[in-house]
């Protein structure tokens, strides 16, 4: 009885062996559920790949597309997924708000009973304001995916050129900047440095970065993301994660890297 989980290996940018899933999938798999887009080393799976395997199979596939909602383009019907989540905060909307998208010919139970409120899948009364809340910052974080995405990642590509230009001994996490990874994420590992040590020194300076996923943000050791993408062990203890965002400045990101170069070179 109960249920058997397998969970798929990944390759040095974070992404999915694909073969191995096709293996594991057969006539007993009842969903396959993979994250679209990473949100600590910003590694942007092949879903459309994804989906054929799992629609030869004749299993349900679930795409948690939370980060990449507005980050990156998404084609429900080139994807052809059976169930899709996203959340309203990940693309400026209001928190405690999010969708799932359901796949006509999907059979799901409902979540909460009593009421014909959502399709009759959630009874209970809908949190307008956070609705229109939600639909409105997905009609502009849409709209303007193309600019985002652009500065974005010319800021990232231009606080990597920084760091080379210095000589800084780093790693990118997660694939190059473009298409296959999320816009304005920067996940670096620092040789040789001490990431606490490294992050109160950004702190003092009015900088904050993460050390890992925000949802695990207590934690001090290397998260499974790290691990499992199998980072060196003299780069893994300084891992740390930039985040540039849609209202960040060019003066904000040089400010960030002046203090970083200066935090390496000088006070590490």
């Amino acid at each position: 009885m109960g249920f058997t989980i397998n969970y798929l290996h990944v390759d040095s940018n974070g992404f999915i062996d694909i073969n191995e899933l096709r293996n594991l999938v057969n006539e007993n798999t009842l969903v396959v559920s993979i994250i679209m887009a990473n949100n600590e080393i910003g590694t942007i799976q092949n879903i459309k790949e994804i989906s054929e395997v799992c629609d030869q199979a004749r299993t349900y596939l679930h795409v948690d597309a939370v980060q990449a909602v507005c980050h990156t383009k998404l084609d429900l019907q080139e994807l052809k997924v059976d169930l899709l989540s996203i959340s309203g905060h990940k693309f400026h909307g209001p928190k405690g708000i999010g969708l799932l998208y359901i796949k006509e010919g999907t059979h799901i139970e409902s979540l909460i009973h009593g009421g014909q409120q959502e399709l009759k899948k959630r009874a209970g009364t809908e949190n307008v304001p956070y609705i229109v809340g939600f639909t409105k910052a997905l009609e502009l974080g849409i709209a303007n995916l193309g600019h985002y995405t652009k500065r974005l990642n010319d800021y990232s590509n231009q606080f990597l050129k920084r760091l080379d230009s210095e000589n800084i001994k780093y790693l990118l996490n997660g694939p190059n900047i473009g298409e296959e990874r999320l816009p304005g994420n920067l996940n670096l590992s620092f040789k040789d440095k001490d990431g606490l040590l490294l992050t109160y020194l950004l702190d003092k300076r009015g900088i904050f970065v993460s050390t890992g996923s925000a949802c695990d943000s207590e934690s001090i050791e290397p998260s499974h993301v790290i691990l499992a993408i199998e980072v060196p062990r003299d780069y893994m203890n300084a891992t740390v994660r930039f985040s540039i965002g849609n209202e960040t400045t060019s003066e904000e990101v040089n400010y960030v890297i002046d203090n970083l170069i200066d935090i390496l070179k000088n006070e590490m």
